[in-house]
């Protein structure tokens, strides 16, 4: 945020804020643990041995 829209901010906009940049923040990292374990199953699965 630049510093001019920031002067014209109260005080609840700046916790709305902050609390969207965390749920922001924690979506990313959901997002990235659910890729790691989409590649992890993906490597599981090609690497398990065939039955047949």
């Amino acid at each position: 945020m630049d510093r001019w829209a920031d002067a014209f901010l109260t005080g609840d906009d700046h916790r709305a804020a902050a609390e969207q940049a965390e749920e922001d923040r924690r979506c990313q990292q959901l997002g990235d643990l659910h890729g790691e374990l989409v590649e992890a199953a993906r490597r599981a699965i090609a690497e398990r041995p065939a039955t047949n």
